[in-house]
This record gives structure tokens, sequence and C-alpha cells, in this order.
């Protein structure tokens, strides 16, 4: 098994996005992507190749079929949207919670089955920078964020332990 491409460290400073930025612009004639969309891309596929590839792909037919000349972040955008979109009928309000709680601490909190079972639909990513640690999945972030604010987690308990 390969190990995900560090996005980010603990500290959320850049480490692979170059690398993943480069495995997407030799794939592709210059000027095909913008380098902000590149960027964006390279973040929001946590340094899995596979969402890599895929979440080109779906902005190459944004773009497309909005017409533009190359790959802009508003496409990169769409893709993402649609990525998040088949994340969410899989998860309960319960992972959203534990979702939360790992990404604030970036770490696992136990090998407990819902855990693994995070770990294994990939909304949960683990690295292997010095220590592993893990955070949520990039594109699915946002609505982790969303559906566990402030006034969510005061009705379903703390993020601490």
């Amino acid at each position: 098994m390969l190990p995900n491409l560090n996005v980010t460290t603990h500290s959320n400073s850049p480490d692979s996005l170059d690398l993943l930025s480069k495995a997407i612009t030799l794939r592709m004639k210059e000027g095909l992507i913008t380098d902000s969309a590149c960027c964006r891309i390279a973040k929001a596929s946590g340094g899995l190749m596979r969402t890599l590839i895929r979440l080109v792909q779906a902005a190459a037919v944004e773009a497309i079929v909005a017409g533009h000349e190359s790959i802009a972040e508003e496409d990169v955008l769409a893709a993402e949207k649609k990525e998040r979109a088949a994340f969410i009928p899989n998860l309960r309000q319960e992972d959203y919670q534990t979702l939360r709680r790992c990404h604030t601490e970036k770490r696992l909190l136990s090998a407990d089955d819902a855990v693994l079972d995070l770990l294994y639909r990939r909304a949960l990513l683990e690295y292997p920078n010095d220590e592993p640690w893990c955070d949520v999945n990039p594109v699915l972030l946002p609505t982790v964020l969303e559906r566990t604010s402030d006034k969510e987690l005061t009705r379903y308990g703390s993020l601490s332990r």
C-alpha cells in the first residue's frame, strides 16, 4: 500500500504540493491549467494520486462545458463539490464529530471501528511524516466544519476528550 503524499504537516506548512502539481502539468500541454487551479487540485487531493487524477478529469470536463480555454479555479471548485457530494450520503452525524476531533487534534483518536471505517473510506487520511498523524480529507473538510459549527458542538458535546 502506497502512503499518501504529505500535502501538509502538523503545522499546516506545504510539503509535497510541488510534486503533485508537477504530476498534473507533466500530463498536459502547457497553458491548459492555471497555476492557482493546479495548486488547488494538489491541495484538495489530500496527497492521493487517484483523487488528484479524478479532480483533474472532473475540472477538465467543467472547463470544457463552460467553454474555458484552460482549467480555472472555478472549474476546480465545481469538481471539488462533486467529489464532496460522493462522501456525504455515507456519513452519519457522529462521523462528523469524529472527523472534527481528528482535524483539531491531528492524530488518530483510537483504533475503534468508527475511526478505521473513516480511514478506509478516505474521509480521514493518515500521513506518515515523522510520527503518523491524520486529518480530514481536504475535499470533505468544508462540510465537516459547517456541520460541526460551535452551535452543533454544544449540542453534541465538546471537541475535547
